[in-house]
């Protein structure tokens, strides 16, 4: 027997049809810091609830109720392209620097069919969830630029794939996204391009994108869901947090009461991979609005935290290459395939 998280696998790998499992191979493999897969729940009837009957005495396995699993992750320089792809929606690459690969990600507000079947090694066996849709993604830092992902799908069954799972790691050997090679920049949306005066210092930083797929009714002839549909629109949230009050932290109150739009950037840089470029990770919010009055804790030093949310621009701002969020992800991965580019 295989010694859990020491030796068992994760994979992920991009399906065609849904309800039809692809087995994870070269470069699928997801190294997870945490995994809670669905346990592949149905739903059950006893009869105790007829009359006559002082006890139930027999029972019946119906279909699949939706499957919701979820997975932890450190932001390697390299290994997240799938995960970012299938939760903003559209996807081009940039390879014309030698040996650099520029991957562009951006929120399509109507997400197009993307699902995937998500394996794990489970002692001497595989199981997997045939098709699932990513429905949320969550970076934060801690210790370390970190995501959380949930997922949602049709069953869980065990494969007839040689154990254990045959996948092998885009990222293996590469860094992860530190705080101290970060930069956050806010100005107001109708400025010009960012400067070194638009940074902000936070000491926490958590971006949250919510798409609105919820699973149908199950169908005559079928004992799961069906693929899901974005119900409602994605939401794209960002809350910075402060370590204490400064002037420029203070002034976002008075920026919430006007109703004053910001665009933000945030990004991360990690080691050289030539001369002049480096590994990054690099968040884009074309139109901010404050949701919330900030949050001046009454304890010294005056900890601080301001929440924002991601709207639609009319045209692009200064310095922005669109009118929704998008991420820019540079590091040495092949371009990917099959993701619509617009």
């Amino acid at each position: 027997m295989s010694l859990i998280q020491r030796e068992n696998k994760v994979g992920m790998k991009k399906g065609s049809t849904w309800g039809t499992a692809v087995e994870p191979t070269t470069g699928n493999g997801l190294y997870v810091k945490a995994h809670t897969p669905p346990k592949g729940a149905r739903k059950i009837v006893t009869n105790e609830d007829e009359f006559g009957r002082g006890m139930a005495t027999s029972g019946e396995v119906l279909d699949y109720e939706a499957q919701s699993g979820s997975m932890s992750l450190r932001c390697y320089w390299e290994g997240l392209e799938p995960i970012i792809a299938s939760i903003m929606g559209i996807y081009t690459a940039d390879s014309t620097t030698p040996g650099v690969v520029k991957h562009k990600f951006k929120l399509d507000p109507v997400l197009d069919s993307m699902f995937y079947t998500f394996a794990w090694d489970e002692g001497d066996e595989i199981k997997a969830v045939n098709s699932a849709k990513i429905v949320s993604g969550n970076f934060t830092y801690a210790d370390g630029l970190n995501m959380d992902v949930n997922y949602l799908g049709d069953k869980v069954a065990v494969t007839n794939w040689t154990a254990p799972l045959g996948v092998t790691y885009p990222c293996e050997g590469k860094g992860i996204f530190k705080l101290s090679n970060a930069t956050v920049w806010v100005k107001d949306d109708d400025a010009a391009d960012f400067a070194d005066g638009d940074k902000l210092f936070p000491s926490g930083v958590t971006l949250t994108i919510t798409r609105g797929f919820e699973g149908l009714a199950v169908t005559a002839g079928r004992d799961c869901i069906g693929e899901p549909i974005e119900k409602t629109a994605p939401v794209v949230e960002v809350t910075l947090n402060f370590p204490k009050k400064e002037t420029t932290t203070a002034a976002y109150l008075s920026a919430f009461h006007s109703r004053d739009f910001k665009k933000m950037r945030i990004k991360f840089l990690g080691d050289l991979i030539d001369e002049t470029n480096n590994y990054s990770i690099e968040f884009n919010f074309p139109k901010m609005m404050i949701t919330e009055a900030p949050d001046f804790a009454q304890d010294t030093p005056i900890p601080t935290t301001i929440k924002m949310k991601a709207l639609k621009a009319s045209a692009n701002p200064t310095g922005m290459d669109e009118v929704v969020p998008y991420i820019k992800l540079q590091n040495t991965v092949t371009a990917l395939t099959g993701y619509p580019a617009s």
